[in-house]
């Protein structure tokens, strides 16, 4: 007898940024005295108005400096048009991304 198997796969809702994320960040200038260099992976919490409200490193760039201020930055800074469910709802979401940090000109 065969079966056959449909799988569906729930979409998540994800919220859009209201500017380029490049834009949330600056070089910390601790880091770039040190000539520390790396790419940091991050995962925000941002809630029903687009506002995100927690942040923790999914990826380290091997020096705190970066990896702290990379978060304390985008809190301040970022914004985003609310994630919304199938009924068109502002639901809380996650949002993630990585920043890579180079002195290279």
């Amino acid at each position: 007898m065969n079966a056959l198997i449909l799988l569906t796969l729930a979409t998540v809702p994800v919220p859009g940024p209201v500017s380029h994320p490049g834009s949330w960040i600056s070089y910390p200038p601790a880091a770039m005295r040190n000539a520390e260099e790396g790419e940091v992976g991050y995962v925000l919490e941002v809630d029903a108005a687009g506002k995100p409200f927690d942040c923790r490193i999914s990826a380290s760039s091997g020096f705190p400096t970066l990896d702290a201020e990379t978060c304390r930055m985008i809190l301040l800074r970022a914004r985003f048009h609310p994630a919304k469910d199938a009924a068109g709802k502002p639901v809380a979401s996650r949002y993630a991304g990585k920043v890579n940090y180079s002195l290279a000109e």
